[in-house]
């Protein structure tokens, strides 16, 4: 999942500008780009991997993976940025689902007595001994098995659906950051411009 910048800008000097100062602006550009990617990044770090209202790290993967690009050269219509994360599951976090079994009858949940405080199942169901299955009062399907003092214990729920809500906010993120990289890109043609003899004073 990777979030484009598409800037339409208005070319009335700009391209005159280009002409005679080509490096110059697209220098500035891509400062800005990179500017506005690192304070993005900075942001989906600090608030939205931390627990709620974000999410909570547990791997560490998704967290690792955002990363951006600034691209392009010299050509305005070719020069932009994009920030995103190729993991897949990083989709359902941003615009929520429901996530179903694809290869077993169930999807196993980890209760607290077979989760590090992360959140990450310390024993697989299939690697348990004498697990056994039982049903709650409301019908919940409970897989129990000893746990390293020999007590048992319910080591995972057994569901076959679970509701993720909408909660990792890359799109928000994006979208407060813009007005910035907008300024600033304005900033940095004004520059060029002003130095080609074409801003004011």
């Amino acid at each position: 999942m990777v979030d484009q910048a598409k800037l339409t800008v208005d070319h009335s000097g700009v391209l005159k500008a280009m002409r005679l100062a080509p490096s110059q602006i697209a220098f500035g550009l891509r400062k800005e780009f990179g500017r506005s990617g690192g304070q993005l990044d900075r942001g989906m770090q600090k608030e939205r991997m931390r627990g709620r209202p974000g999410l909570r790290r547990r791997s560490g993967r998704l967290a690792q993976s955002f990363h951006g690009q600034v691209f392009g050269n010299l050509d305005l219509e070719d020069l932009g940025f994009k920030y995103g994360t190729n993991v897949p599951y990083a989709r359902i976090h941003e615009f929520g689902g429901v996530v179903t079994p694809k290869r077993a009858r169930w999807l196993t949940i980890p209760t607290p007595f077979n989760r590090t405080p992360a959140g990450v199942t310390r024993v697989p169901i299939r690697q348990l001994d004498g697990v056994f299955f039982v049903r709650s009062k409301r019908n919940t399907l409970i897989a129990m098995a000893p746990d390293a003092s020999g007590q048992v214990r319910p080591m995972f729920i057994l569901v076959k659906r679970v509701r993720i809500p909408a909660r990792l906010g890359l799109r928000r993120a994006w979208i407060r950051e813009r007005p910035a990289l907008v300024a600033g890109i304005n900033k940095e043609t004004a520059k060029v411009l002003k130095k080609a003899g074409l801003g004011g004073s």
